[in-house]
């Protein structure tokens, strides 16, 4: 009775494990879970379109440097201020603009406030140029 015993454990492992000849068992199928996560889509930076900083250079303008500006038309200065950003951009200094548009009639103040308004409001990428002083 001793030899049916060993020969049906022997069996009944077999039957258990799989008689395959391969060595590496076959893996067990695991659960998928997926989480889902609810994120803010992030809104788009509100721009300011070209005219309303057009427009905010000349008010700031006008509001600081007041009569020395009477006799310039809006796109006059406009025009000088795009000029100054011409300059920034060519790496020319706010000192060498200021003396440039100081012979060509401004006023000292004049000069300074269509710099700074320039590279504020009319081409930001150059503003730590006319902020730092000069």
């Amino acid at each position: 009775m001793r030899r049916l015993i060993v020969p049906a454990a022997l069996i009944a492992v077999l039957a258990v494990t799989g008689c395959s000849a391969s060595s590496d068992p076959e893996p067990t199928p695991t659960e998928s879970t997926t989480a889902t996560v609810e994120m803010d889509t992030p809104s788009p930076t509100p721009t300011i379109d070209a005219a309303a900083l057009e427009q905010g250079f000349l008010d700031t303008l006008r509001q600081e440097t007041g009569p020395d500006l009477i006799s310039y038309t809006d796109e006059g200065l406009l025009e000088v201020g795009k000029s100054v950003c011409q300059s920034l951009k060519s790496d020319i200094g706010p000192a060498s603009i200021e003396t440039a548009l100081t012979d060509s009639g401004f006023t000292k103040d004049a000069a300074v406030n269509v710099i700074s308004g320039a590279g504020v409001l009319l081409c930001s990428d150059q503003a730590s140029k006319v902020l730092t002083g000069w």
